[in-house]
């Protein structure tokens, strides 16, 4: 077995640590890949073998695992299931098209595809909006549309992209959340928030996010700010800054649109303030989906609350924690805690 290495994923790191510290003792070895830490296998003493790969440990049954990293179908359950959803649907790209084959156009099926969103969003959606990939996690390719040439902005990334499905949501203005759920209880709840700079008169807002970078690293998050990325361009620019733009002292800039904790948003923890019906709530919502384990993205007026106004983005059956766990003491031991017992 491998010494842990600092490129390694957090979870990986994590078991081997677990395992270095006997936590885990029904298990006799660990099988890691060397070179990237990103898949391995668990044997444990009585014959059993469990494969991992990044943060997936392989706990829920596969197609209701599949269900839910397709946000479209999570989104088509949620409503049948009664639950309040952002208003939205799934539109085809090119891609679609080029890679399956189908007989959907020559149906009478109701195909959406890339050309129909402008229409969409302006005569049924409205702005502000959402375009993102069907499938998949972090906050990738997320982006936002303002009006329309953000949209068309939005739209020709997309017509390159190697995605088949996009999907569009209206912005939901309520606080956001995300509950992690394992078998019958609540593991964790944070709120998410966007990243926002604040100026000191003297450093650009390159220099910033470069000091925040640092930080994240001293911490323990994985890398997270991307500044050629163009969604931080242009949320500066509907601000009036750019990464050269020096903010005065106190004045603050926010850095993307998306509280994903995987692109630099910020954390705070909810766990020991959750409302008790919002835990009974979530609970009930994962398990109607058939999932052990379950991220559920939340927006919510006051999760404090009882019967407070909420929408739900989303969920991951491969919750990340390791953004998270950086927060402080209590929360590490928390994660430590949880990954325990998924792994005995």
């Amino acid at each position: 077995m491998p010494e842990a290495k600092a490129h390694y994923p957090f979870l990986t790191r994590l078991m081997i640590d677990l395992f270095d510290a006997g936590e885990l003792p029904s298990v006799e070895s660990l099988d890691i890949e060397m070179d990237f830490g990103y898949v391995g296998r668990i044997l444990y003493k009585n014959g059993a073998v469990r494969y991992f790969k990044g943060s997936n440990l392989n706990v829920n049954r596969h197609a209701n695992a599949e269900i839910a990293l397709d946000k479209g179908y999570t989104k088509y359950f949620l409503q049948q299931f009664g639950y309040e959803t952002p208003r939205g649907k799934t539109f085809l790209t090119p891609l679609f098209f080029k890679r399956r084959k189908t007989r959907l156009l020559d149906s009478d099926a109701p195909v959406n595809t890339l050309k129909d969103i402008p229409d969409y969003v302006e005569n049924a959606l409205g702005y502000p909006c959402y375009i993102k990939p069907n499938q998949g996690s972090q906050g990738y390719d997320v982006l936002r549309a303002n009006d329309r040439a953000t949209l068309d902005e939005a739209l020709l990334r997309f017509e390159n992209a190697e995605y088949e499905v996009v999907l569009v949501e209206a912005a939901v203005q309520l606080p956001e959340y995300r509950i992690v759920v394992y078998q019958d209880e609540v593991i964790c709840c944070y709120g998410r928030y966007p990243l926002v700079v604040v100026g000191d008169g003297t450093a650009t807002i390159r220099d910033l996010l470069d000091a925040t970078e640092a930080l994240y690293t001293q911490v323990g998050r994985p890398p997270a700010i991307d500044s050629n990325d163009p969604r931080i361009s242009n949320t500066l620019r509907r601000q009036g800054y750019t990464l050269e733009s020096i903010l005065p002292k106190n004045h603050s800039a926010q850095i993307y649109n998306s509280a994903n904790l995987s692109i630099g948003g910020t954390a705070r923890d909810f766990t020991d303030r959750l409302h008790p019906q919002w835990k009974q709530f979530v609970i009930d919502l994962v398990q109607k989906f058939n999932l052990t384990v379950c991220g559920v993205d939340f927006c919510c007026a006051d999760i404090t609350e009882a019967d407070a106004a909420y929408s739900i983005l989303e969920l991951n059956g491969t919750p990340t924690l390791s953004g998270y766990a950086t927060l402080g003491k209590a929360e590490y031991q928390r994660v430590r805690n949880f990954y325990r017992r998924i792994l005995v």
